[in-house]
């Protein structure tokens, strides 16, 4: 078969697979989009067409569903626009329309579409939902409680509560300043699971690595998840007794941002999201380490290790700090994100999910 026969075939193909029902995203909630423009506005809201054109070079015009658009990209206002679905096809080419609606939290506003750097298509996620599989949050409301299992923490040596993204956070600008959460068996979940929370950064430094938050004993390494910085990056990964993976991706200082690690069992995969998107995933057969030593030192660390023995601080305030049962979609995390000071106050007063 000629490659400009296998090239039609692979778009006919994709002209059915974007228009097929099937998704393994959440079909409940409106469609929304944050839409990003070359001057460094943001505007979010719902979006209020159908589907985008575009003109590849290779097939022709094409018509693809708004909801089986993951985000359209344009670097600069000279280059090729490129639409990435939510089935991870890429397609680069002209798109065929002048502007594109949104209706804000100020009314509906036509965007050009030449104004416009970046659009992530999302769809909102009830609350309710996102209360599914939540097994702990400390929101460092003044205290270290967890308000959904009862695994409270305590403040060490140095560690105080500053102005957070939602109402108060942890704040750490000591060497060996930490929250220590006493280990239980609720964190050896054994399946998919999702670690989130919002963090601002004082510094980030080269060649130095810093734990935001992490499961762990006394043992370096021995982490069964881990959220922190590695010189200019934000990291997250997973270990086992003799091996690791781990995915990053750059961060930027004074400023909130909203990072979220999840681990797909059935998928075998771990994904990172910075401010509600993915940008970095890598699959492994490796299962993280569930049994630690059983030692007061083990447990969940927030801003320096969970072990008092080893010191890996994190110059900055960390808020909302959750970890779900299950391996969280995009959209719901992108929900998270999207509530921001907000939302993350995601449990009702009283409320205790199941």
């Amino acid at each position: 078969m000629s490659a400009g026969v296998s090239i039609v075939f692979y778009f006919v193909f994709l002209f059915f697979t974007l228009n097929s029902q099937g998704t393994n995203e959440t079909n409940s909630g409106k469609l929304n989009a944050s839409v990003e423009l070359f001057d460094g506005s943001r505007i979010v809201g719902e979006i209020l067409i159908k589907s985008i054109p575009i003109n590849v070079e290779l097939i022709g015009e094409m018509e693809i569903p708004i909801e089986r658009v993951r985000y359209y990209r344009k670097l600069t206002p000279q280059t090729n626009s490129v639409i990435k679905t939510i089935n991870s096809d890429l397609l680069t080419g002209t798109i065929l329309i002048k502007e594109i609606t949104i209706d804000s939290s100020i009314g509906k506003l036509k965007i050009p579409m030449d104004k416009i750097k970046q659009i992530l298509v999302y769809r909102i996620v009830d609350v309710k939902d996102l209360l599914n599989g939540l097994i702990c949050r400390w929101s460092a409301e003044g205290n270290t409680k967890d308000l959904v299992g009862g695994q409270d923490g305590e403040l060490l040596f140095g560690a105080e509560y500053a102005d957070g993204k939602v109402g108060k956070a942890f704040s750490f600008s000591q060497l060996r300043a930490r929250v220590h959460i006493p280990d239980s068996d609720k964190f050896k979940i054994k399946s998919s699971f999702t670690i989130e929370c919002w963090v601002y950064a004082n510094k980030l430094v080269e060649g130095s690595g810093c734990i935001i938050m992490n499961r762990s004993d006394n043992r370096p390494g021995k982490d069964t998840f881990h959220i922190g910085t590695n010189g200019k990056d934000f990291n997250f990964y997973i270990s086992s007794e003799d091996d690791y993976c781990i995915v990053s991706s750059p961060g930027k200082e004074k400023e909130w941002t909203h990072l979220a690690g999840v681990w797909d069992k059935e998928e075998k995969e771990i994904r990172f999201y910075i401010n509600g998107e993915k940008v970095a995933s890598k699959k492994t057969n490796l299962e993280p380490i569930w049994e630690l030593e059983a030692i007061p030192d083990t447990g969940v660390g927030i801003g320096n290790h969970a072990g008092k023995f080893h010191v890996f601080p994190f110059d900055g305030r960390v808020d909302e700090v959750g970890i779900y049962n299950r391996a969280l979609c995009d959209d719901e995390i992108r929900s998270i994100y999207e509530a921001g000071e907000r939302g993350c106050h995601i449990l009702p007063p009283g409320v205790i999910p199941e």
